[in-house]
This record gives structure tokens, sequence and C-alpha cells, in this order.
């Protein structure tokens, strides 16, 4: 730790064997940068475990001895974990022998209902409880003879030092560990610790995060109702407590409704403590709980429902994660597009699977209306804060400590005073590196997926309701260099038809996008990733026909004319003509067909290209959508001409809408390019392929041979054997 930047620093300390500790303390120092900081006498090198955060060992009266030989014997090269210490000029250092161990004890105070930061303390492994508490009670001047010392011996497992002749190493100290001692005369003693309020506070502790919140900026239209809303509460709750303010605009003024125990504390320290009882149903009166209920099959874990539930485009998130998702699902795109395309042909139910299966956000609350968490307090403490940069105008940030066993829905109404809006009308959003932001919307789940210092962005907006799900719409601009535009964010309900999102959507695309559409002139489609899938029919239901998840993505394509697609049986693939005379390739044309033939295929595309159905040869396009490929490598790249009768089989697995078909007349001649349009025609399609992020590789037209030679060969004939 820099005694003056005050930031731990971590180097490589490259120094040779036969140096002396003396000069190896000298050379730290130097790449420590501690010259102007702390005099050379003032530091020293001791033997660490950074994996445990534990000092080993001191090298009292080793100054003269080689590195070599202290860190390791004989081996000429050695890794080893240092600690560079210091200290004051008017202090001494610690002896730290072999065979002790590191604790850090934390001081409990129950009064003040408070846990402090540790101090280090070194004992030894065989001594008892006891000895230990004498230790103990010398470094933190409290007396052991009414002393607890309790061990967690892992996350959330604290054991009571209750047996005094029971040695330290017996207990399960290893070579760091964390002990809690509380030394009052209260009759907190008398209880089992499991009763105890020191137990209480230590579990809570345990399960205590720090989130860093930005509260939205204010509008006046936000004043008026955060105000309005906050006299509501003041009504509702404790008619006793006058003295509440309603100011918006002050944090000092703003207070969250509290038991009548912490009510007064609250004030004088212009923060939230809250002690809640999840049972106590009359503290939660949010539309989300009303109009929710609960989902009791949850399979997808915390961390996942919140990368689920992404506010942002899927094509932010690499490809990997679109994999893993797929097969968490144990599903890949073919065998649901298969099933989906048997099923249509069989006469089935006509059902597909967009992604993983969800049934959206839910409340914490069974269907009783009583709470799953009955019984459980949660703790909550809510303080203003200033960051580092400064907050913009309008701009406040909250630092809140919190129990992560909390549900989303009780942190929401939690937050309810702050925001100024009921938690149904606003989200919440998880920041992530490179500002990445994902929406948590299972209300339901605990915040045990955040951890200490996540940063979390709160937004005005209607909150999801159980059965909804919030939808990123996209356009489907096939003929554009750039084929996948965002649009708006809308919300799409279980038992809503294709249609009536599409009615939905109407006004919000002429009022957000300046889009002027008719109902019969558009269609929304599935995506994945950047590819056009599955044409969704006006027909079919939300949740019934189609799956939908928490982080579900959709294409919204522009029709030219009637919707040709009218069932599951149909089959609509993209189309698109080379011309090798020419050196181009022509914009896309949409092929619907009535089953999976490739005679039929041809059909189509003679009917749009004139050629002579004998004479069209065709290949499927590589990679995602649109494909590209450059006029350079097409005539020759691609798989011509497949020896199939259809489409679904082998090599080609076309199976769902969107896939690509580049197609031409086998009778049309290539063109002669000279060298220099050749290399005019290169730069073109670098130039454009680069903008599209697609890998540009040209084999070239002459190869040469090369010559190798193999260094230090002992004759030439060697080398050309």
């Amino acid at each position: 730790m820099h005694p003056v930047k005050q930031i731990m620093m971590e180097n490589k300390l490259e120094v040779h064997k036969d140096k002396t500790l003396k000069e190896a303390v000298e050379i730290a120092y130097k790449i420590m940068d501690l010259e102007e900081a702390v005099p050379l006498n003032c530091c020293r090198l001791v033997k660490y475990d950074e994996f445990h955060d534990y000092l080993e060992r001191s090298y009292e009266g080793e100054d003269d001895t080689a590195m070599g030989i202290l860190l390791g014997g004989v081996k000429s090269t050695y890794m080893f974990d240092l600690l560079l210490e210091t200290r004051q000029p008017d202090q001494s250092f610690q002896c730290y022998k072999p065979g002790e161990v590191m604790v850090k004890v934390h001081v409990v105070d129950l009064k003040q209902d408070t846990v402090a930061p540790p101090i280090s303390v070194r004992a030894y492994l065989n001594q008892t409880v006891t000895e230990f508490k004498y230790l103990i009670s010398k470094a933190v001047h409290l007396p052991a003879e009414t002393m607890r010392v309790v061990l967690e011996r892992c996350y959330n497992d604290l054991r009571l030092l209750s047996v005094a002749n029971k040695t330290l190493k017996a207990e399960g100290f290893f070579r760091s560990n964390k002990v809690f001692v509380e030394s009052s005369d209260s009759q907190d003693r008398q209880l089992p610790f499991t009763d105890s309020q020191l137990w209480k506070l230590l579990d809570r502790h345990a399960n205590t995060i720090r989130l860093y919140v930005s509260l939205p900026e204010q509008s006046p239209g936000s004043l008026f109702r955060r105000t309005i809303f906050q006299k509501q509460q003041q009504q509702e709750g404790d008619n006793g407590d006058s003295s509440r303010s309603t100011e918006a605009s002050d944090f000092e003024n703003i207070e969250s409704p509290s038991n009548e125990a912490d009510s007064s504390a609250s004030t004088e320290n212009q923060e939230l403590e809250n002690q809640i009882q999840v049972s106590d149903t009359d503290n939660f009166q949010s539309e989300e709980r009303s109009d929710s209920d609960l989902n009791n099959d949850r399979s997808t874990s915390s961390v996942d429902s919140d990368i689920l539930s992404s506010s942002h485009s899927s094509d932010t998130l690499c490809n990997v994660d679109n994999t893993a998702i797929s097969l968490a699902n144990g599903l890949d795109s073919h065998s649901i597009t298969s099933s989906r395309r048997s099923k249509a042909n069989e006469g089935k139910k006509e059902t597909w699977d967009t992604a993983e299966e969800d049934s959206g956000t839910d409340s914490e609350y069974d269907e009783s209306g009583k709470s799953r968490a009955e019984a459980q307090f949660m703790y909550f403490k809510a303080e203003p804060y200033i960051t580092e940069e400064g907050s913009g105008e309008g701009q406040k940030w909250l630092l809140i400590h919190v129990d992560k066993r909390i549900t989303l829905s009780a942190f929401k109404q939690l937050l309810e005073p702050f925001v100024g809006v009921p938690s149904s009308q606003f989200k919440v959003f998880r920041i992530y590196a490179s500002n990445q932001e994902f929406e948590s919307v299972r209300l339901n789940e605990t915040l045990s997926s955040f951890s200490d210092d996540n940063k979390i962005t709160i937004r005005f907006g209607r909150a999801l309701k159980k059965g909804e799900y919030r939808v990123k719409v996209y356009q489907l601009l096939v003929n554009d260099p750039e084929p996948c535009k965002f649009l708006i964010d809308s919300v799409f309900a279980k038992g809503m038809t294709v249609r009536q999102s599409k009615e939905e959507l109407l006004p919000q695309l002429r009022e957000q996008c300046g889009l002027n559409l008719t109902i019969d002139r558009f269609r929304l489609r599935k995506k994945t990733w950047k590819n056009p899938g599955t044409v969704f029919l006006d027909y079919h239901v939300y949740e019934e026909d189609i799956n939908i998840s928490s982080n579900w993505e959709v294409f919204l394509e522009i029709l030219e004319e009637a919707e040709k697609m009218k069932s599951m049986s149909q089959l609509a693939v993209l189309s698109r003509r080379w011309r090798p005379s020419e050196m181009k390739l022509d914009p896309f044309q949409e092929v619907v067909l009535e089953s999976s033939s490739v005679d039929e295929l041809k059909d189509k595309l003679c009917t749009i290209s004139g050629i002579d159905a004998e004479n069209i040869e065709f290949a499927k396009g590589r990679g995602t959508f649109p494909c590209e490929i450059s006029v350079l490598e097409i005539h020759q790249d691609l798989d011509w001409n497949p020896k199939v009768s259809t489409l679904n089989v082998w090599p080609l697995y076309i199976c769902d809408d969107g896939a690509v078909i580049f197609y031409r007349d086998k009778t049309e001649e290539m063109v002669e390019l000279t060298e220099e349009q050749r290399n005019e025609l290169m730069k073109k399609e670098s130039s454009r392929l680069q903008k599209t992020g697609h890998r540009v590789t040209y084999s070239p037209r002459k190869e040469k041979a090369l010559k190798i030679y193999l260094d230090g060969a002992p004759n030439k004939d060697l080398t050309q054997d």
C-alpha cells in the first residue's frame, strides 16, 4: 500500500540469486516509487501469500543473506510473493514468525448496531481459545472475560468459539482468518447463538452489499409527481410523524417509510436505516405486486436473468453468449426450425421456440399473497453520494447498503421515496463493464447476483407486469449496407396475437420513428443475432405459439405488397442473382415456397429472373446475413448446384425462413478482366467488405516457389535431403 498514493501497488522484482536481502529491498524501493514517500530504512521485504493475504514470515538479521538462499535454495530462477512493508520513523517492525496465523478482527458494537473495519492480529494454531481472547483483548482494548469470539470459516458460516481449552487449529483456523468479537455485558450473551442479536447482526453483515445508484434527472413533471407521491405516502404512513418533508429537490429531506423505532435516528443522520420484515405485506403496496402472481418454477439463475433481460441490443454481446443460451436449452437453430417445419407439415399445432423459455416478470408473492421470505428481516440503508466526477445538474447518486436476500420488488419499493414515483413507474438497470446496461425485471428474484460496488441506473418508465416482456424492435433492410437498424422498445404480453402487437406498434412507429405504415404492409419476424428468421403470422399468440424471453428482439420488415406468408408450412428465402458477365450481384428478392422442393425453388427463380429452370444453378450463402462475399470469389468459392432434391437436407439444411440463396445462369460466361481491372475491382471489394466486417482474402493468380534453408545445416546435401 503506497503511503502517499494510498493504492495497492504490484510490480515484478527481478533480482539475482546472489544479491542480498538488503540489495533486493533497495531495488524494490525504487521500482515502487517510494523515494519521496518514506526513508529506505523504513522499508523491508517479508514473505507473503497473496491468495490468503497472509504475511508468512519476516527476515530479522538476514540483511546480508543471498536471496537465492533466503527464498528457496539453489534455483537460478524462482517465482515468489513478497510484500514491501513500510513503517513510520517512530515505529518498529513487528516480527512475523513461521507457524503464526493472520487473523482479521472485527469489533462488533451491539448498541450502535455496527461492525468495525478489521484489525490484524497474529496468533498461533496451538493457542487455546482463552489465550486467543487475551491476545485480542490487548489489541482492541476490550475485556476478555465477557468476550464472545465468532469465527467465519467460510462465507456465511459463523461459529461461536465457546470451548475455552480448544486450540485454534482444532477450531479450523488456517493461514488467514476472519473473526468477530463482542464484549458487552448484555443479556444477549445468555441466548442461544443463532437466536442472539449478535448472530442476526453478523448474518446481516455477511449478506449486505454496497450499491451505487444513479437517480433519474428530475424534470418539472417528475418533480410534481414525486411531491404528490410522497404526500400520499406520508398520509398513508405514520400519522404521528408530521415532520417528514416532501421536498423533491433536497436529499436531506427525503426519507423512506421506516419502523417507529428507527424514524428519529433516520431524521438525525439524514440517511435511511430500515429493517423490514418481508412478511409484513402492509409495507408493500406497489402495482407490481397487485398485478403479479408467483411463478413457482424458476430454473434460470439470477445472473442469467439479468443478462437475458438486456436493455441493449444483443449485437453488443458476443456470439459465444448466444451460443451458450442455445446450448443451455439443449437446442440449436437447426433442431428448432426443423421441429417447427415438421410440425407444420404434419398438421400439428404450429409452435416454435425463439429463445430460452421464460414466463416474464413475477412478484415475490404466491397466489395467496403471502411472502415466500416470511420472517426474514431485510436491511436497507441509503445516503447521498457524490461521485468523483461530480454529479451533473439534476443528477444525484445514492450509496446504498442492502441485504442481498431482498427481492427486486421490495428493493424497488424502498427506492420509491428517492425516485419520487411508485415502483411500477421506474426501471432498474445494472451497469457492467464498458457501460453496458441490462435491465433487471424479475421481481421475485433476490439481489444475490449483485456484488459490492455494483452500479445501478434508475430510469422512468412503466415497469413490466406479469406476462409482459420488453421487446427491442429492429428494422430489417435487406438491401441496405447496414441491414439491421434499431427502431424502438415496445412491450408484448402473453396472450397477445401478433396482429395485436403490430397494432400497438403503429402509433409508436409513427411518433418515434416517423414511419407511417398500415398493418398489412409490414411483418414481424424472428431475429437471431443479425439473421432474419421465422416470419410471425398475424393469428399466432405469444406464449402459446411463440415463446418469448426477457431479452427478446424482433425484426420489423416493411412489405412492398400484401403478405404472401399465410401458413407455417411455407418457406420464405432471400434470393440474389449473381451475374458473372457483369461481375455484380442483384438486390435481394424474397421467394415464398409452398414446400422444400428444389424444383419449386428453381421454378420460382425462373419466374423472377427469366432464366430457364434447367439452366439455374444455386448455392446457399455463408455466414451472418447478408452473407457478404466478394464478387471475385463468389463464382468459384460457393458450393454451386448441390445434388439434392429438397432444401432441408445436407449440405443445405434450409429449414427456416430467412436463408440466403445465390443463383446464376449456367450458360452465362465469366467476364475476362485485365490485370488493371482486377486490381481496381479488388480495391473496391476490399473497401466494401471491410465496412461490413467481412474478412477479405484473395488467392494470388500466380504462385512462386520458395527455397527454405535450414540454419546451421552441416552440408548442402543434407539441406537438399
